[in-house]
Parts: structure tokens; sequence; C-alpha cells
């Protein structure tokens, strides 16, 4: 091993810039005395002139010797510059391999900060769950807090109402409206007019009471209309209002709403079907005109006629229908026949035979009242009016017993 290491040490030391420069140097020396000693032991005349034989045998002595050196020198030099250029190889390749680790390192840091970010990240998805959760339970509690505070502002405004009036205000009020309101020999869009000429005043009389009432109930709905909540769940609620609201207060809304000062009111009541369960046959301009009193018979009529028109008109309106609506159906109470036929128009027909036994009301005036009830459906209860009487076009058939209503809805609304 000491051995080893001493040649190791001799290499270096024969094969270093040190060891080119004392040959080098020497070989100059050398080249200078034997120059000297060549001239002084030459032909003795040393300023005279030069024996060219001497210095012809010097220049091949000093070129055989120096160019020899020279040589070994340049071998010694090439040596060292391969030894330093593989040095150097070796530190170039010892750096680059640690280039690579660090790189491997970096690599791997890298993929550790992505999965610890992956985590962060869940972490924070997570956690903006929690949060939304948090706050969507902050905005509902806050939202039924406001929801049920309105509600019960609602119930005792209609408790001190009640009071005052020592009975159902409503009721009162759609009495006060009833009252002297003879529609039997007017026309429909007449009817309509002079019930909604009574209200005003009705209620012009009653303002002060009643505005706070109606205003609480828009507020109500404007909370619900206004809340972050699903559709579904507005709706919900609404239904939850709707609950606590008799018939009669059904009814005077619906007045109120036709009147200027619910018009801005009449689109909320619209999209969350308030008057839902307001029957056509409870407003007064029904009662006025025809004298209704309680007939089942009457109401299951129109309730049936009801769903049959919604059903013909969602089926024409269906973009995979491409035919015509054709549909009959027998009413058994009454005996009749419904027909519907809806292309480019909407027809509905009602066909009866006359029989000792028939229980139809009202006879010369059924054909009235059903466009009656058919103005109310499409236009009435969507707080729209009819330009005129002819929106809708009656006409009568009669062929012996049997005889034929039919209506021509000229644009369904």
């Amino acid at each position: 091993m000491e051995n080893k290491t001493k040649k190791s040490q001799f290499l270096s030391m024969a094969f270093s810039e040190k060891a080119v420069t004392i040959i080098l140097c020497g070989t100059v020396l050398v080249y200078l005395i034997s120059f000297l000693a060549s001239v002084y032991f030459g032909s003795g005349h040393f300023f005279k002139y030069l024996d060219e034989e001497k210095m012809g045998q010097f220049g091949n002595f000093i070129g055989g010797t120096l160019g020899t050196i020279l040589v070994f020198v340049s071998v010694i030099l090439y040596y060292m510059a391969l030894k330093e250029q593989r040095k150097d190889i070796r530190i170039n390749q010892g750096t680059l391999k640690l280039q690579i680790q660090a790189l491997e390192q970096q690599i791997t840091e890298f993929k550790a900060q992505r999965k610890e970010l992956e985590q962060t990240r869940n972490v924070f998805e997570e956690q903006t769950k929690i949060y939304k959760l948090q706050m969507q339970t902050m905005k509902t509690k806050q939202f039924e807090s406001n929801f049920y505070s309105y509600l019960d502002i609602y119930l005792k405004i209609k408790g001190e109402l009640n009071e005052i009036n020592n009975k159902n205000f409503a009721s009162g009020i759609c009495r006060d409206i009833q009252v002297n309101t003879s529609l039997k020999e007017v026309n429909i869009i007449g009817c309509h007019d002079i019930i909604n000429d009574r209200y005003r005043q009705v209620h012009s009389s009653l303002r002060s009471n009643m505005s706070r009432y109606f205003k609480t109930i828009f507020h109500l709905i404007k909370i619900i209309d206004s809340s972050s909540l699903s559709e579904e769940e507005k709706k919900a609620y609404a239904d939850t209002f709707k609950s606590q609201m008799e018939d009669s207060e059904l009814l005077i809304l619906y007045y109120y709403c036709h009147s200027f000062y619910g018009n801005n009111f009449q689109s909320l009541i619209l999209k969350y079907n308030i008057l839902e369960h307001l029957h056509p046959l409870t407003k007064i301009e029904f009662k006025n005109k025809y004298e209704l009193t309680e007939q089942m018979e009457l109401y299951n009529f129109t309730e049936e006629l009801s769903k049959l028109i919604d059903k013909n008109i969602c089926l024409a309106s269906s973009l995979e229908n491409t035919e015509a609506i054709k549909e009959s159906k027998e009413h058994l109470q009454y005996g009749i026949i419904l027909s519907f036929n809806i292309d480019m128009e909407f027809k509905f027909e009602i066909q009866y035979k006359h029989t000792e036994d028939m229980k139809f009301p009202f006879q010369d005036k059924f054909c009235d009242f059903v466009t009656h009830f058919l103005y109310d459906k499409f236009y009435y209860s969507k707080f729209l009016i009819p330009t005129d009487n002819n929106e809708i076009e009656p006409s009568i058939i009669k062929r012996g017993n049997n005889t034929t209503f039919s209506y021509t809805i000229k644009e369904v609304k």
C-alpha cells in the first residue's frame, strides 16, 4: 500500500508543471554551456571567425539533444493535458451526478409538495363545503326567523282585524262587496269591472287597516322569493303560508291584486300560485250573476272541465306532438259530453240531450256560464283583461232534442 502511494506521488511529481519547467530550464542552461564550451575550445579564434565544422557539429548536437528533450517535454505536457482533462471529466461527471441527485431530490420534494398541495386542496375543499353548509344553515335560519316573524305578524294583524269587526273581517268585506250588486243583465267584462269598482270603494273605507294586512302578505311572499332557497323549498314555504289563509282572504286578495293597489303583487301571486285554492264559483261576480248556491255537482263539473282543458293544452303545447288534439269525455252527473279539438284554434264543445230526468243546471244560462268560466280561467285568474267580449266565441247548435254548445278561443293565454 505504501509502495503504491510512493509510486503515485513519484508519477505526480514526474508529470507535473514543475518538472517540465526544471527540464526546460536545465536544457537551456546545458545549451548555453555547450555553446560557450564549443566556442571557447574550438579553433581558438573566437572573435575572428567561427569554425564551421565545429559549429556544424555543435548544431547537430543541439538539434539532436534539444529536439529530443522538447519532444519528451511535449509528451509530458500532452500527458499532463490528458490527465487534467480526465480529471476535469471526472469532476464534471461527479458534478453531473450530484446535479442528477439534486434534481431527483427536487423531483421527490416536488412530488411530496404536490401530494401535500393535493391534501391541502382536499382539506380546503372540505372546509369550503363545511363553510358553505354553515352559511346555508345560517341563511336558512335567518330566513326562517324572518319568515316566521312575518307570519306571526300576519296572524296577529288578521286577529286584530277580526276583533275590530267582531267576525271574520274578510267575509265581512266580501258581503259588503256583494250587497246591492246585481249583475243579472250585465255582460262578462262589465261584471268584472263592477265588482272591482265595488271592491275599491270598500277598500278605501278600510284602507288604514287593510294596508297593513296586504303589506305584510306582500313582504312574506317577497321574503320567500328573494331567499337563496331552491325553487322547491320556496314553494314549500309558500304552501305553508297559503295554509294559513281562509277562502274569504283568498277572495279579497284576488280583488286587491286586480285593483291599482296590488298591481305590483300580481307576478308573485302567480309565481307561487297563492290563489290555487280559490274556486271560480266563490267569486262574487259568479254568485251574483247566476244566483249560485252551494251546488257540489256544479263545483265538480267546473273542476273536471278545468283539468281537461289544462291536460289538452299541455298536449297541444308539447314539442313531441305534431297532430291535432281530439278528445271526448262524458260527464256522468249531468249526462253531457265534453269534446276538445285543438289544431290552429282551441275548440271546445258541450253536447247534451234533453230528457225529463236531466240534472242540467239553469239550462237557459248554461252557455253564458261556461263562457264566463272560460274568461275567468284564461284571463281574469291570470290578471289579464280581455279587450272585448269576443275573445271567446260561443255558439249554440240545436238538432231536435240534442243541443251543442261550441266555444272557440282565439288565443290561449
